[in-house]
């Protein structure tokens, strides 16, 4: 079921945080948003196939936008690290960070629409 549907991290935050050599943390970070990309993108997939009633119709749009959004914005991120475009991935790392924060007041709202 889409409820169990769990992200399951490939390395703890730590593990990234503390690592020394900087080629070593880069590839843990890109292997971490792949791993996010996918998990985001298999999201998307099944809440797209959900049959949604016509009052719920609107948040359900608003809530799969929130994921395709930070979807876009981890794809951006991957490419980033991929081309070591360290200039344009810091800002990008700052957007994804308020659209996660957007996410959270989103969650509120529609775990609100749910009650």
């Amino acid at each position: 079921s889409i409820m169990s549907h769990k992200l399951k991290p490939l390395y703890r935050p730590e593990e990234i945080t503390e690592e020394k050599d900087l080629i070593e943390k880069l590839n843990k970070i890109a292997l971490s948003t792949k791993n996010l990309i996918n998990y985001l993108e298999d999201t998307i997939e099944k809440l797209e196939s959900v049959i949604v009633p016509v009052q719920k119709k609107l948040i359900h749009e608003e809530l799969v936008q929130q994921f395709t959004i930070l979807y876009n914005l981890q794809k951006t991120k991957l490419e980033q690290i991929k081309n070591k475009d360290f200039e344009n991935l810091e800002s990008n790392s700052k957007a994804i960070e308020k659209h996660e924060n957007d996410m959270k007041i989103f969650s509120g709202k529609f775990l609100l629409s749910e009650s």
